[in-house]
């Protein structure tokens, strides 16, 4: 019994080594799109899916700007039809419009309806 224990689980083991779950039947790796994938097919300009997109990306470039205060980078941003709204309350009129110039130049913004109330 032992003799035949041991070349079993070595061949299970050798299976179970082999099968790769990222991989499909093809033996070519599965990857996850990326939103900064260009290659990635994007959905129409107009759709729900665009504007959730056009939102992560401003969102992304407020979050990775140093030169904005950490609490002005917390600024609310959503997108409709490519029109990004951005709500808040920031501290400053100076980043206020870093906030605004950061959103228009993100692909696929239409225009940016500023929201933002100014704090004193």
């Amino acid at each position: 019994m032992k003799k035949f224990l041991l070349p079993l689980v070595l061949c299970v083991l050798s299976v179970s080594c082999k099968s790769n779950p990222t991989s499909n039947q093809n033996n070519k790796t599965i990857s996850s799109p990326s939103i900064n994938n260009p290659s990635v097919n994007r959905p129409s300009i107009n759709s729900p899916f665009a504007d959730t997109e056009i939102s992560l990306r401003v969102k992304e470039a407020l979050l990775g700007d140093n030169s904005l205060s950490p609490s002005n980078r917390l600024a609310s941003v959503t997108t409709k039809n490519g029109v990004v709204i951005i709500s808040g309350t920031i501290f400053s009129a100076n980043q206020m419009e870093q906030i605004i110039k950061k959103a228009q130049s993100v692909s696929g913004v239409k225009r940016v309806d500023n929201q933002m109330d100014l704090s004193n």
